[in-house]
């Protein structure tokens, strides 16, 4: 054996010893527990129950496809009077992360995302509950989509609307109703929850929805669906908003329906969930008036129909004003002869 060949049996061999050490290191780690410990954080005129709130401890992994899943509890203790919690004794784990979470009024509230390390053994957290109001005049419009698509005899419009609860409550609009303007004679009207189910927290008026639900604070999204009945492949909507109308984008699939307004200024063609559609922006005017005129939307032959009848009428007319003219003319014209 070469003195060459040596060295390197030596290099390799230490190599294998710090990569063993630096298992057993994380090994070591790994199999010491750490606590979480921490504060649910109570409104004022919310009361804490004689047994304490339910606290539990959420664990959230990466799974094979690159998506973020939940794998139930993996603790749950109660909370003291004043809403202090310890979770003793819990693995330590490096790969996954971890949230706190407690219900109250029947809400789920989480705390911020916590991920261990290799050092800290002691982990605080605070879960903040928001308190309750009803003061629906603080929710704002941060931006509103209104996606226009083609039907037979018909547009499909989806909006979708970005609302912000600027305050540090929960709005509760299940009295009082967040009020959003709809088009006239609008017909299939559908709101979808969270879940994407069919939702029932909303009341349709004349030209408007109610929207009825608790809105957190931050942005809320809140989509619905309606149709809007067309004319020989034309249509005519206007809807109102109480904001500026450059907070409102329109879009439509590239190449299904011609789209003009004087409230709009064009913005171009972009992607959305790889679907290329045409986009126009609202213009900052005094008005909150949105008239958009649409068409090529395909024609229902009840339309055609509609036309044949009033011509078939028209003709009917005529031919009876004929004969009533000749009727009248031909008694005459027998008494000259």
């Amino acid at each position: 054996m070469t003195l060459q060949k040596i060295r390197e049996g030596e290099k390799l061999l230490k190599i294998i010893l710090l990569l063993i050490a630096s298992c057993l290191h994380l090994m070591v780690y790994a199999s010491e527990p750490v606590e979480i410990s921490g504060t649910i954080v109570i409104p004022q005129g919310v009361r804490i129950p004689d047994g304490g709130l339910d606290v539990v401890l959420l664990k959230f992994v990466v799974n094979d496809q690159g998506e973020i899943t939940t794998t139930g509890p993996q603790a749950r203790v109660k909370s003291q009077k004043d809403g202090s919690f310890r979770i003793p004794n819990i693995p330590r784990e490096l790969r996954a992360a971890f949230r706190i979470g407690t219900r109250v009024r029947g809400r789920l509230h989480q705390s911020n995302v916590i991920f261990m390390n290799e050092e800290d053994s002691v982990y605080q957290v605070e879960v903040l509950i928001p308190g309750l109001s009803e003061k629906v005049e603080v929710l704002e419009l941060e931006k509103a989509s209104l996606i226009l698509e083609r039907g037979l005899g018909k547009i499909r419009v989806t909006e979708v609307w970005e609302i912000k609860n600027p305050t540090s409550d929960m709005v509760d609009s299940v009295k009082a109703g967040f009020r959003i303007n709809l088009p006239d004679s609008i017909s299939d009207f559908s709101m979808p929850d969270e879940m994407g189910q069919q939702s029932t927290d909303f009341s349709l008026g004349e030209n408007r929805v109610e929207v009825r639900r608790v809105f957190p604070p931050g942005s809320t999204q809140l989509v619905f669906q309606y149709s809007v009945s067309s004319f020989l492949g034309q249509v005519v909507m206007t809807k109102t908003f109480r904001d500026s109308l450059e907070k409102v984008m329109v879009f439509t699939p590239v190449g299904q329906l011609e789209v003009s307004s004087g409230q709009l200024k064009y913005k171009g063609d972009q992607k959305l969930h790889k679907t290329a559609f045409t986009s126009w922006q609202g213009k900052a005017l005094d008005t909150g008036k949105l008239e958009i005129k649409i068409s090529e939307v395909p024609v229902k032959f009840l339309d055609y129909s509609f036309i044949i009848l009033i011509m078939l009428m028209l003709l009917s007319l005529c031919v009876f004003m004929f004969y009533q003219f000749r009727l009248k003319r031909t008694p005459g014209q027998s008494v000259k002869a």
